[in-house]
């Protein structure tokens, strides 16, 4: 008996002398706002159209971003997906066109500039808000916009080197704000 009662005094004593810690628990919530994509779709491309090497000289020649040029100028159509935000826009372009094909004469690359307005009129590439190569801010104040894009070839006065079809490409990327 004085056995037992030494053991359960041990286990006792044992029990109290176990140390204890505080406790807590914390909660978080997970949250995500999914959107639709917004897309680019191209209208038309950039075509400065059969150039003879004569309109050539004197240096260059231009597409500007106007209405009466509408039928060659670039055009991309942009569904925001809302209105009344802001988004960025990013033109790529390339500061020549390439020549596209074998041509036994004839310089490889053209040097090209490139000109781009970003509107919300469909049908009116001046009504704008002006940007090139680089990137642009601007508030959607629609659900579609458009980016018509123009530019100059710029042969400086070799005019007469140049020969065969030139093209390269140019990249709209727009991102949310």
């Amino acid at each position: 008996m004085k056995l037992f009662k030494s053991l359960l005094t041990l286990t006792f004593a044992v029990a109290l002398s176990t140390a204890t810690f505080a406790q807590g628990t914390g909660s978080l919530t997970a949250s995500a706002n999914v959107v639709q994509d917004i897309t680019v779709d191209v209208q038309q491309n950039l075509d400065f159209g059969t150039i003879l090497t004569g309109d050539l000289n004197g240096g260059s020649k231009s597409l500007a971003l106007t209405s009466s040029a509408a039928d060659s100028l670039g055009k991309f159509q942009i569904d925001f997906t809302s209105s009344n935000a802001n988004f960025i826009l990013s033109l790529d372009a390339p500061s020549s066109l390439s020549r596209v094909g074998t041509f036994s004469t004839g310089e490889s690359s053209l040097p090209f500039a490139v000109t781009a307005n970003y509107t919300e009129n469909s049908t009116d590439p001046a009504a704008s808000t002006s940007f090139s190569s680089g990137e642009a801010s601007v508030t959607a104040a629609n659900a579609n916009g458009y980016v018509y894009v123009g530019g100059t070839l710029n042969s400086g006065a070799a005019a007469n080197t140049y020969n065969g079809p030139y093209e390269g490409t140019i990249t709209l990327s727009v991102y949310a704000e």
